[in-house]
């Protein structure tokens, strides 16, 4: 049987799957929800290659890497940098490979609003992929894609976690002049499932299906970010980062995928060509970019990199700046996060319990926002009987 890397190193990239000649790996979730190679051993030929792609199967260790040079950046449109997570510099980057006849991949919502990875090449496509998913993406065969345009000569960017770059690189193989990898930082990525518990919850509460669903509604500034989910019939469930409950276990790391909390490539240590983040504290290095409409914090890691970010210069924003202030104002650059304490409890009771319950009593809150939160749940749920 091949060696693929231990369960709790599994980082979900899908690169064993895709790289399989006997098609004999599939990603199954498990009891977390979290995607998992599941491999078929009656069809299974030993050939190695799924262990040769894994990005985490061996000892080795990437460095950490010092990128080429740090810029806090604003997209000049407005528009795009409000709907943007942070400043707008991935649509930049996006723009310049659609306007070149390439092809654009990142997370983005189907019909039932599970995230999945998936490739664009249009303008209007691209709004798919805007904004930041607090969700483990399903890459299902994007790779075979990415290789497939590749081949015929188009340009691609690739826009994922510094796992999955890693995952498509080891799959790839080879380096491509017209593949262009842009990871972020990464706090961690949370449970399918759980978000799919919490979607359902809201519907319940609301009597409707989900329209749309914005990670980083910026009504309340860049600095409160929203949760927010608009429903058919009009009405929108909206609650800012300092209350809404998912996104304090989230943060609180409640429901993240255990690799995340020993993560192999902090401090740059991936292999993208360009990281992007929110460039939190910006304000004090450069006071005149702190409009709580979002900047992002972009690492120039590559020449190639460097090429696609000057080009997109005329359209943006730029401050240059240097790894210790921005390392200082964001741990996750530098370091993993620790797991919640009671993680394996909230995943013991998942199946027993609400989630807005369950929720509720685990994410850190003061006590009267708990029980005004309390209050309206059981209200909702009285009118809902």
């Amino acid at each position: 049987m091949p060696l693929l890397c231990p369960t709790e190193d599994c980082t979900g990239c899908s690169a064993c799957v895709a790289i399989c000649p006997q098609m004999c790996i599939t990603m199954r979730p498990d009891k977390e929800g979290f995607l998992r190679p599941s491999i078929d051993e009656t069809r299974c030929v030993a050939c190695g290659l799924c262990t040769k792609a894994c990005p985490v199967a061996g000892p080795d260790v990437l460095a950490p890497r010092r990128p080429i040079s740090v810029c806090a950046v604003q997209n000049t449109c407005a528009t795009v940098r409000k709907e943007s997570s942070s400043g707008g510099a991935f649509s930049l980057l996006a723009d310049r490979v659609l306007a070149q006849g390439g092809v654009v991949f990142g997370a983005g919502f189907d019909s039932e609003f599970h995230v999945l990875h998936m490739g664009v090449d249009t303008a209007a496509g691209l709004a798919r992929l805007r904004g930041s998913k607090y969700v483990q993406s399903d890459l299902n065969n994007v790779f075979q894609s990415v290789r497939q345009h590749l081949g015929s000569g188009r340009h691609v960017l690739f826009s994922g976690t510094p796992c999955q770059i890693a995952g498509l690189r080891g799959y790839l193989g080879v380096d491509h002049d017209k593949l262009l990898c842009v990871d972020f930082v990464c706090h961690g990525v949370p449970s399918p499932l759980v978000f799919e518990l919490w979607k359902r919850a809201l519907e319940q509460r609301y009597h409707s299906k989900t329209q749309a669903i914005s990670f980083r509604r910026k009504d309340c500034g860049w600095n409160r970010f929203a949760l927010a989910f608009s429903f058919e019939d009009g009405r929108e469930y909206q609650g800012t980062v300092k209350e809404e409950i998912y996104l304090r276990g989230f943060l609180s790391s409640l429901f993240l995928r255990p690799a995340c909390h020993a993560c192999r490539f902090k401090e740059l240590r991936g292999t993208s060509d360009l990281t992007l983040a929110d460039y939190w504290g910006v304000g004090g290095r450069f006071p005149g970019f702190d409009d709580d409409l979002g900047t992002s914090l972009v690492f120039v890691n590559s020449s190639k990199g460097e090429r696609a970010f000057r080009a997109c210069a005329d359209n943006m924003d730029i401050r240059s700046s240097d790894y210790e202030h921005a390392i200082s104002n964001n741990a996750m650059i530098a370091g993993s996060c620790r797991p919640h304490p009671d993680r394996a409890l909230f995943f013991e009771r998942l199946e027993k319990q609400r989630i807005d319950s369950l929720l509720l009593r685990m994410v850190k809150l003061s006590f009267r926002r708990k029980m005004t939160l309390f209050i309206k749940q059981a209200l909702w749920h009285m009118a809902g009987r």
